[in-house]
């Protein structure tokens, strides 16, 4: 059985920062019809900050039952896992190298600079923020990508919800094969 025999209604895309989760998220949404929620824009708000966990978990409560019992979520934020993974039917886990994640984040992250395009709740990037500094995020991504690969290393291992078809991916032509086969069984 296929990949795509199984992925089911209650679908989560999980990776690191520029792997490219809202890209293929959308992408399935188009092809499948089922509804696609981002947990970018239920986790930031205005000028950078971040909603409490309360408002975070009721945001993403809200949004699944909302959609009746099918949507297509991407997000990779610790705590999302609790509400998401017991209810998903498919995990699709774009794990791939950190070079590939460098490369796509710097042409998103400059084309998000030089555009002055909105991101999540009309906050915009800058160089300072994407680049400088301590909390800069291309460096904070860098570091940090070993550390959020583990748990889903764990969850291939050893996974808490037995009826989680677990989808990792670790090369983007995969992902494109993946849409390409369930255009084909649409």
């Amino acid at each position: 059985m296929s990949h795509v025999d199984k992925i089911g209604q209650r679908i989560v895309l999980a990776g690191t920062a520029g792997a490219g989760k809202s890209v293929l998220a959308r992408q399935l949404a188009e092809v499948t019809g089922i509804p696609y929620i981002q947990l970018d824009t239920m986790f930031w708000d205005a000028n950078w900050k971040t909603v409490s966990n309360d408002v975070f978990e009721s945001r993403i409560r809200t949004a699944l039952g909302n959609t009746g019992n099918s949507w297509i979520v991407d997000g990779n934020y610790r705590g999302a896992g609790n509400i998401t993974f017991p209810q998903a039917t498919s995990l699709i886990w774009l794990d791939y190298p950190v070079y590939i994640i460098y490369v796509r984040l710097v042409r998103r992250t400059i084309r998000q600079i030089v555009s002055r395009q909105p991101v999540h709740f009309n906050n915009r990037q800058t160089i300072r923020s994407a680049f400088w500094g301590k909390d800069a995020f291309i460096p904070w991504v860098m570091r940090t990508h070993q550390e959020r690969r583990q748990p889903y290393l764990d969850l291939l291992s050893d996974c808490p919800y037995p009826d989680l078809n677990i989808i990792q991916l670790t090369r983007p032509h995969e992902a494109v094969q993946l849409i390409t086969d369930l255009t084909r069984k649409s």
